[in-house]
């Protein structure tokens, strides 16, 4: 039986039920209405369609289920029509009665005779070929069928007539219609998908990113159930309006009729106690007090449940979204005025506030400002941007009203008069790292550019703040209306329809700042987005710069980042703190772009403009942007560098700067070998950002991490860091080839080559797309390395020697960065480019002396080794590699590396037993390691050494010489007396029987088309 094609997060159920069917038996798929039951019987039914078996299926409606025999008629009507000797002649005109075949003639119908008609029919199908009988619905069937089948199903011959079947159940009923099932069938329960799972439906079927604040509050409300989460997304996005903090999800009709038929019953005071409970997750005790009689009745009718810590909770969250949405704006309102004047919480405390009227004050908008610092600190981002944003909308204007909505070009200036506002922020920025499976760069460019024109945390200037609540939501609610960190933003309002910004006086353009950037540190960036370009048609200068800054972190298009950065610019002038902004961005503008002598420009007046001010994070920020590059160059100015950082005293806030410094400490001490102290140093820094909440932050940590496990020999942990790293710039709004990059670099540690190359090639394209030269120069390199494992030689030099320019165009000399010297000069040379190979790998060594880079030179010793046995001596390059070969490095996997060329080697040396072993040793290694695409590639190599060596054929004999003497095909068809074609043939066994991937490899001599691009 074929595979089942994939459905989103039941591929081991559908394997279950596949299984089962497979031995013979049937399947009851049993689960509440919209858990997926169909969906899944849908994906067994193409496979065993496509598997050559005969499929027949029902699917009945309650609307229908008194019509007799309509179930047969969907089950055999197609199927009999074009077969219909598969009934007996005399069964015939009953069947064809209940088929709607003949025109009924008004005797009463034969009941047996439609029994045994069922069952012939189906002993003929089945002889044919395997039978699958699909109910869908099976609970909706109408009785008549259903008598029949079960007549069929007891009768049945052998195992070639199978049932699947579902059933919709509610929590804690039984499966009722067994008897249509054989003996042996299995019951197979559908549960609730997890979040992260509904968070992909929700992106694949209606483009709702993960992190937006909709697509987490249905998540929240559809509680795992995909039909639910579906209807309320569409009904969200038909809508055309946004979901605002205390807005009710709008809960479509038929949605309803599902869930809402027990509340209509209820009593005013159990509505009003279910009230209170959906405006607050926990509603403090005592404002239960006196609704005990109301609950009662909720909790008799099965709306709510007691849980363990006996609080009242909704059996499902749409129960809940369901009252909300059924009570008025002032009952809302009442509702919320209780709760922030009973809640000690001062973020819950704000919200409610805020909730519990439409009026605009300073009061109620310095709350929210102060209740986001304190979100800051407990490591909420997501959080702080709501209240921010609520902050904002409740600033009053001069005329006594709130802030209203505009849109404006971000990219051109705005003439008003300047009133400086003091700007503080939670201080982030992009800070890409080159390359998993070989690389442990960080990107020069973003490693401490900044969106935010101040680099300290939001809240550093509040002196009054609660200690951590020990999850990235403070509160630790569970209401999706409750400030959780995740669920309770309610809605990025971006994307969705009719989304709207507030129209920005003198006061209300700081604090939507503050929202824009605390949603960048989150991981919204349509909601930094929005906020950034409302900020950008605001009366201040200095909130203008920080926004245009920001758009440039949030914008993959190289032309857009240098427009926005001209109005940044000119917003900027007379003000060194933001001339100092403006040129850390433009020096990470410059490095991407290929830039180095206008980036090293741009930084020298950033640390100008921030030695005038006297600003310890810009000049920190400064110094974390330059170190990368003084590690290509000059590592003992990059020590001093880190020194100085250090000696600023950065504090213990979790800032740009401050994490910048500590990537470009991890980034040493790898390129140093100390990868111990790497791996140590990358882990906190990991742990520190994710208590954090800063998810923009958290992706190219993750980056970083992975490149750490990879060198350390920990090619799981590389994999799955990568992975999740790419979801993340993905799901956050980070340039595309960003996020192919890492997902290139997880199949290169533990995925597939041939998913690697899709990948990379996909990542050349966004790439050079958005004009970003260090990471397309990432992209050719995994291309390279992935070719490579592919045995495809030519290829892979192209892209390795493609990816070394470009990352040497943006100053990456360092060898130490990708890796790519040995692989590079290994391709070149089975290519037969031996005079390429040799300028390689003499600049690798000269680089590697200056810059003390002893972890590479392992490396480039079996590259060279293997150049010399290709050109000259096999048996005397294995003896020297062999020798070479240590028995620890700092790079584990190094060795393994240099013992497959050793294996190599001594192939061509004909040592077979020396080539096993060495080749053994290194499978063992990515065997440990983790790293399947090279444990693959080892395995490949000694299957080969593995098969029967035969006397090559007189033919072959003779192309081997042909080709050793320079001969192409055309001339060795024409000397052979053979076709071109056939000449091809030959050498592709040829190939494969001497474990070589190209003419020259074959021939020991000079190809006949050289690699470009070296």
């Amino acid at each position: 039986m074929k595979d089942a094609p994939a459905i989103l997060g039941r591929q081991q159920t559908l394997e279950k039920c596949m299984a089962a069917l497979a031995a013979g038996g049937g399947v009851l798929v049993s689960g509440p209405a919209g858990i997926g039951k169909s969906a899944l019987l849908d994906a067994i039914g193409s496979a065993c369609a496509a598997a050559g078996q005969l499929v027949l299926r029902s699917a009945s409606a309650a609307a229908e289920s008194w019509l007799p025999y309509l179930g047969l008629y969907d089950l055999f009507s197609d199927a009999v029509a074009s077969r219909p000797e598969v009934v007996p002649y005399h069964l015939r005109p009953a069947f064809d009665g209940v088929l709607m075949r003949t025109v009924p003639d008004g005797a009463a119908t034969d009941q047996l005779a439609i029994r045994v008609a069922v069952v012939e029919a189906l002993r003929a199908l089945s002889a044919e070929r395997p039978v699958l009988l699909i109910l869908d619905d099976v609970n909706c069937l109408d009785s008549a069928t259903a008598e029949v089948l079960a007549f069929a199903v007891r009768r049945r011959q052998g195992s070639r007539v199978r049932v699947l079947a579902a059933e919709r159940l509610s929590e804690g009923q039984e499966p009722t219609w067994w008897g249509l099932l054989p003996e042996d069938a299995v019951e197979i329960a559908l549960g609730n998908l997890p979040g992260p799972v509904v968070s992909e439906l929700l992106r694949t079927r209606l483009g709702l990113r993960p992190t937006d604040k909709l697509s987490q509050r249905i998540r929240d409300a559809s509680d795992g159930n995909p039909f639910y989460a579906l209807e309320l997304g569409r009904a969200a996005l038909r809508s055309g309006t946004v979901v605002q903090p205390g807005d009710p999800l709008q809960v479509p009709e038929r949605l309803r009729g599902l869930l809402a038929d027990r509340l209509h019953a209820l009593p005013q005071a159990a509505r009003d106690a279910l009230l209170l409970i959906s405006t607050a997750a926990r509603p403090p005790r005592e404002l239960l007090a006196g609704h005990e009689w109301g609950l009662s009745q909720a909790l008799a009718s099965g709306i709510i449940v007691s849980g363990r810590d006996l609080e009242p909770r909704f059996a499902h969250p749409l129960l809940r979204e369901i009252v909300y949405a059924d009570a008025d704006l002032e009952a809302r309102q009442e509702c919320h005025a209780k709760l922030a004047h009973a809640h000690d919480d001062p973020l819950e405390r704000a919200r409610h506030h805020a909730l519990a009227t439409s009026e605009a004050t300073e009061e109620l908008a310095a709350e929210l400002e102060e209740a986001a610092r304190i979100a800051v600190h407990r490591g909420a981002p997501g959080t702080a941007a709501e209240l921010y944003r609520m902050a904002a909308e409740r600033t009053p204007t001069a005329g006594g009203g709130r802030e209203t909505s505009t849109h404006a070009d971000p990219g051109a200036p705005v003439a008003t008069e300047t009133d400086t506002v003091s700007v503080t922020s939670t201080a982030n920025g992009s800070s890409g790292v080159s390359g998993v499976s070989g690389a442990a760069g960080i990107s020069r460019a973003s490693a401490g550019s900044s969106a935010h024109p101040s680099g300290s945390g939001a809240a550093s200037d509040s002196d009054d703040q609660p200690g951590d609540a020990g999850d990235a939501g403070g509160t630790g609610s569970a209401d999706s209306r409750d400030l959780d960190g995740s669920s309770a933003d309610l809605g990025d309002s971006a994307s969705q329809p009719g989304a709207s910004a507030p129209r920005l006086g003198d006061s209300g353009a700081h604090r939507l700042l503050e929202a824009a950037r605390a949603a960048f540190d989150a991981g919204l960036p349509r909601q930094a987005r929005e906020a950034a370009e409302a900020v950008v048609a605001g009366p201040d200068p200095a909130c203008r710069v920080g926004a245009r800054l920001l758009l440039v972190e949030l914008d993959d298009d190289i032309s857009v980042q240098a427009a926005l950065l001209e109005a940044a610019e000119a917003d900027a002038a007379g003000r060194p703190d933001l001339q100092a902004r403006v040129s850390l961005q433009r020096a990470d503008h410059a490095f991407r772009s290929g830039s180095v002598e206008a980036a090293l420009a741009a930084l020298a007046r950033a640390e100008e403009y921030a030695l005038t001010t006297g600003d310890r994070n810009l000049r920190a920020e400064s110094i974390a942007m330059r170190v990368p590059t003084e590690i290509q160059t000059d590592p003992e100015r990059a020590i001093e560098s880190l020194e100085e950082a250090e000696a600023l005293g950065l504090g213990g806030d979790l800032t740009l700067p401050s994490i910048a410094v500590r990537k470009s400490l991890i980034i040493w001490f790898l390129r140093r070998g100390d990868v111990a102290d790497a791996l140590a140093t990358a882990a906190r820094l990991r742990a520190d950002v994710e208590r954090a909440g800063r998810l923009r932050d958290l992706g190219d940590v993750l980056h970083l991490v992975a490149s750490v496990n990879e060198r350390a020999g920990l090619c799981r942990q590389a994999h799955e860091a990568a992975l999740l790293g790419s979801r993340l710039r993905a799901e956050t709004g980070s340039s595309s080839v960003q996020a192919l990059i890492l997902s290139a670099a997880a199949e290169l540690s533990n995925g597939s080559a041939e998913a690697a190359v899709d990948v990379a090639q996909r990542a050349i394209e966004a790439g050079t797309a958005s004009g970003d030269s260090e990471f397309t120069g990432y992209a050719h390199a995994f291309l390279g390395r992935a070719e490579l494992l592919l045995d495809r030689s030519s290829q892979a030099a192209h892209h390795l020697a493609r990816g070394r320019t470009l990352m040497r165009n943006v100053g990456m000399v360092d060898p130490a960065t990708f890796l790519v010297d040995a692989d590079l000069a290994e391709t070149l040379a089975r290519c037969g480019s031996f005079a390429a190979a040799d300028r390689i790998l003499d600049e690798a060594q000269e680089a590697a002396r200056r810059l003390e880079r002893d972890v590479v030179k392992l490396g480039l010793t079996r590259a060279r080794l293997l150049r010399h046995g290709l050109a000259a001596d096999a048996r005397e390059a294995a003896d020297r590699l062999r020798a070479a070969i240590p028995t620890e490095h700092p790079y584990p996997l190094e060795i393994a590396r240099a013992e497959v060329t050793l294996g190599e080697l001594e192939r061509r040396a004909r040592r077979r037993a020396a080539a096993r072993t060495a080749w053994e040793s290194a499978a063992t290694s990515y065997a440990a390691a983790g790293c399947g695409p090279w444990l693959r590639f080892v395995q490949g190599r000694l299957a080969r050494l593995d098969t029967p060596a035969e006397p090559l054929s007189a033919t072959e004999r003779q192309i081997v010489e042909l080709v050793r003497s320079g001969a192409t095909n055309r001339q060795i068809a024409a000397a052979l007396q053979v076709s071109v074609k056939a000449v091809e043939g030959n050498l592709t066994r040829l190939f494969r029987r001497f474990g070589v991937s190209s003419r020259a490899e074959l021939a020991g001599a000079e190809p006949v088309a050289r690699v470009e691009h070296v």
